[in-house]
């Protein structure tokens, strides 16, 4: 978990400028042995970034893979939520509504 959380935070201040600097993670019932939810403070607010979790070790049993040479975390965000971050979308149903005016940036 220290793996993911730290990988998580690298990810999230690089990609996004700001003052995304505090992050919580919540246990979760996601599709993951243990699952968070990872939460940013934006704009003065906790925002859901995604959620993520430990890889349960039947998955890469399937796989057939071996379990000291592979990662054993995952993890998903929207692309919709990466924009609206990005870029100060402050509503993430505009990205939905049909305005080009807002679209045609992109």
């Amino acid at each position: 978990m220290a793996e993911l959380k730290g990988t998580l935070e690298k990810f999230s201040k690089s990609f996004w400028t700001g003052n995304q600097n505090s992050f919580s993670f919540e246990v979760t019932s996601v599709s993951f042995e243990p699952g968070v939810e990872v939460d940013a403070l934006w704009k003065g607010k906790w925002l859901e970034l995604c959620g993520a979790g430990i890889v349960h070790r039947e998955c890469h049993k399937s796989f057939r893979s071996r379990l000291d040479k592979v990662a054993r975390f995952a993890f998903g965000m929207g692309v919709d939520r990466l924009v609206m971050l990005r870029y100060g979308v402050d509503d993430i149903r505009n990205l939905y509504n049909g305005d080009l005016r807002l679209i045609n940036q992109f």
